[in-house]
């Protein structure tokens, strides 16, 4: 056994190197270099003692572990104290992930949720680690390996460290959206920063660049074509009992010429086409009754070709009986497919017809949406829409060169370009792999929310198995469910029973009307029937401080345009009258969560009215009101698939609608903040994704609709105080700098707002601050730091201090 003892922390280079940032009272290490493993699938158990001679009393303990494996779900991994007090720090996570080189703490990532070679805070599988918390130090601690499956990779236990603290510390949270760009001679870098940071630490290749703390963007340049960027990202703070949070990780190519690829997400949000030059047409140039055409756009990533195009009002629903045609000669060969404005398509798409045609030999063979996998946003009216086409299909594969034509199929309509064809060369390689999201609650306090149509009563009728499985592996805390027709609501209860238990234990509650059933873990206090919709007031007092609405929607499908009107004009007013005399009256910060399957194929109207509370049949509904505490319109979270740049929620590759998103999640944003949301199509996770979280590759099959879920908090209200106003009473006077003289010198106990003795917001509370207090008193040294001297406000600059009330202030 080696061991090293150390005051600083060993972090992995990877990590971070010349960052500033927490000390271990205590740390000791060893490095065994254990060999485990082997060909004849034994299960193998090692064991590693370190033995610390200090004797301090454990207020916090940290375990960093170093272990080369090629399967890390093979592997167990506890550690033990002296006292025998024994804890499962890795638990078999991970499907084939490479290496376990991770430190163990309760303040880090949920275990799972980052790779675990990226030597990153992560939280153990089972428990926590504060079961050391009050125990003593000396004596001899291990750490026990198990490899349940040896013969899947032979592992080595490198190193690992015992931390000891003898007061808490708090891990910092990961930079996130973390995006890399290629460019011509380096990368364009992007991020948001979740909290204040003292400094960004940027790794190009393992050299380290640092940024101001309150940076988001960094462009890189100078690099060779086709030079690979490896990147790592991480906010670091220098405040005491502060540790550095987890990199997030990329790696680029740089480009071999100019950029085309553009990671589009088919979802009408079009802030991801800016960078893409559009083919513009003069507005005014359509036949009598045409289409007027006034841009296209083309762009592709290494699965799809996507398409942007926009015209002149007013809006018209795209597969319903519209004349838009896209033409692509998939070879840029006019000789072949059918000749059209200089080119041979071989393809063509008649958006309104709901079909295509392969051109070959002056012959057209009809396809469906499904042998080119196209894909069209919105699925209601609009004037702009983008698509997304596959690259390669069984029946279609796109050249590296391509012309592509969009026409207004009416004699002599509008086409773009207006003559001739538009080129667009195809590549590969200059955007990154997509990153699946994690299936795990951001944080383990927000409360997730599903909506799910299991098509007519499927969780009884043989696909049981496929959507319990689905259920599990989300875990949500309310589940709504449309198309259960035949059974009750206590069937419903009963079936969710068995296969995933509330969190936090207890029972699961039930509510329904018509097909539309909830289960919640939450009482449902109150309901109310809306048509075939409802509404349920569910008892969420102990996690947001209020109750809240729920209101679980099936609207009329297909054609019914009025149908859907009238349903969403009567939700509208039921939020309304709720909100006049009803119980948001009583509670008007009470969240409203409206979702399910909403059938939004027709006129864009009906979601407006849902968003926006903008009634239509006035004489029989009242008047419009926006619906959120606000004043405004409600949020849709719109989420995107788990493993693809897609949003869609219904597909039927047998029918002849295109795949269409119809399952909404719309919450009010003055009160709630979204976490994590995604749509779960299980064909598209990886291997260590679906074994992570017990699914099978079609289970997404169970129904034609995918499961959608969200995650939500409540929206957090920084408190309001006045700096140097340390006695709370909305004055600046000496009393003021006593009072954070008692509280420092441990006569009165801790200040109550930290913040507010904070008279330099230097984010600390010492004895700096009432000397700061009264030289602006007595020698005129000027004001201190906002908020103030007379209005109280929030800290402008962040900090780990705390304000746990300050009542003089609103």
């Amino acid at each position: 056994m080696s061991v090293i003892r150390t005051s600083l922390i060993l972090v992995w280079m990877w990590v971070i190197s010349g960052g500033v940032f927490a000390r271990p009272d205590l740390e000791v290490c060893s490095s065994p270099d254990l060999d485990f493993g082997g060909e004849n699938g034994t299960p193998v158990s090692i064991s590693d003692t370190l033995v610390i001679s200090d004797d301090l009393l454990i207020e916090d303990f940290h375990v960093s572990v170093d272990i080369s494996h090629g399967f890390v779900a093979d592997l167990l991994v506890d550690v033990v104290s002296p006292l025998g007090t024994s804890l499962r720090l890795h638990d078999g996570l991970g499907g084939d992930m490479d290496d376990l080189r991770v430190i163990f703490s309760d303040g880090g990532v949920v275990n799972g949720v980052m790779p675990y070679d990226y030597g990153c805070f992560m939280q153990p599988s089972n428990g926590s680690l504060s079961v050391f918390s009050g125990q003593g130090s000396v004596g001899n601690w291990s750490l026990n390996v198990t490899d349940g499956y040896p013969a899947n990779s032979d592992g080595v236990l490198n190193s690992w460290c015992a931390q000891i603290f003898t007061s808490e510390v708090s891990i910092l949270s990961s930079v996130e959206n973390f995006s890399c760009q290629s460019t011509e001679d380096g990368a364009a870098i992007t991020w948001t920063n979740p909290q204040s940071y003292d400094a960004i630490e940027l790794t190009v290749n393992g050299t380290i660049l640092t940024l101001p703390g309150n940076a988001t963007e960094q462009t890189l340049t100078g690099y060779a074509p086709l030079a690979t960027l490896d990147l790592s990202i991480v906010g670091i703070r220098t405040a005491p009992g502060q540790w550095v949070s987890c990199p997030s990780h990329c790696s680029v190519m740089t480009l071999d010429g100019p950029a085309t690829q553009v990671a589009v997400v088919i979802d009408e949000r079009y802030e991801d086409w800016i960078g893409v030059s559009p083919t513009l047409d003069p507005i005014g140039d359509a036949v009598p009754g045409g289409l007027d055409i006034l841009s296209f756009s083309v762009a592709d990533d290494d699965e799809s070709l996507f398409v942007r195009f926009e015209f002149a009002g007013p809006e018209v629903q795209l597969d319903e009986g519209d004349t838009i045609n896209l033409f692509i000669d998939i070879d840029s060969n006019p000789s072949t497919g059918f000749a059209i404005s200089g080119m041979g398509a071989d393809l063509q798409w008649d958006f309104g017809a709901r079909q295509g045609s392969l051109w070959s030999g002056g012959s057209a063979t009809p396809i469906g949406h499904a042998d080119i996998g196209i894909v069209a946003a919105p699925t209601v009216s609009s004037t702009q829409f983008e698509i997304s086409i596959r690259r390669n299909s069984p029946l279609v594969s796109l050249g590296s060169e391509i012309r592509v034509l969009l026409c207004d199929d009416r004699p002599s309509g509008d086409c773009v370009p207006n003559t001739g064809s538009r080129a667009h060369v195809l590549v590969t390689g200059q955007l990154p792999s997509d990153t699946e999201i994690s299936l795990n609650r951001e944080s383990p306090s927000d409360v997730r929310i599903v909506s799910y149509n299991v098509l007519t009563d499927n969780p009884w009728q043989g696909d049981g198995d496929r959507i319990g499985r689905q259920l599990a592996a989300v875990a949500a805390d309310i589940y709504c469910f449309q198309e259960i027709y035949n059974h009750s609501v206590s069937e419903t209860v009963e079936y969710v029973g068995s296969w995933v238990s509330p969190s936090g234990g207890g029972i699961w509650y039930g509510a329904g009307q018509s097909d539309c059933k909830i289960v919640s873990r939450f009482p449902v206090l109150q309901m109310w029937a809306l048509s075939g919709n409802f509404a349920a007031w569910l008892d969420t007092t102990a996690e947001w401080g209020v109750p809240t609405m729920v209101i679980n929607a099936h609207l009329p499908c297909c054609a019914n345009d009025a149908g859907r009107q009238n349903e969403c004009d009567q939700i509208s007013a039921f939020i309304r009258d709720q909100r006049i005399a009803g119980l948001l009256s009583t509670f008007p910060d009470a969240p409203i969560l409206i979702l399910g399957d909403m059938n939004f194929v027709g006129m864009s109207q009906q979601r407006t009215t849902l968003l926006t509370g903008d009634i239509i049949d006035e004489a029989q509904w009242g008047w419009d009101s926006p619906p959120d505490a606000d004043g405004t319109s409600l949020i849709d979270t719109r989420s995107r698939q788990v493993a693809k740049r897609q949003i869609f929620t219904w597909r039927n590759d047998n029918g002849s609608y295109m795949p269409g998103f119809l399952d909404y999640i719309m919450y009010t944003d003055a009160v709630l903040d979204p976490g994590r949301s995604f749509v779960l199509l299980t064909q598209d996770l990886s291997s260590a994704t679906l074994m992570q979280h017990g699914l099978q590759f079609s289970d997404s099959n169970g129904s034609d609709h995918l499961l959608v879920s969200a995650d939500f908090r409540r929206v957090s209200v920084e408190p309001e105080f006045l700096r140097g106003d340390c006695n709370l009473d909305v004055l600046l006077n000496i009393s003021d700098a006593v009072s954070a003289l008692v509280s420092l010198f441990s006569m009165g106990g801790p200040a109550s707002c930290e913040d507010a003795c904070d008279a330099n917001d230097d984010g600390s509370f010492d004895i700096s601050d009432p000397v700061t207090l009264l030289a602006m008193l007595f020698t005129g040294a000027g004001d201190l730091p906002l908020p103030g001297p007379q209005e109280c406000g929030v800290d402008p600059t962040g900090d780990a201090l705390d304000c746990e009330s300050f009542s003089g202030c609103p």
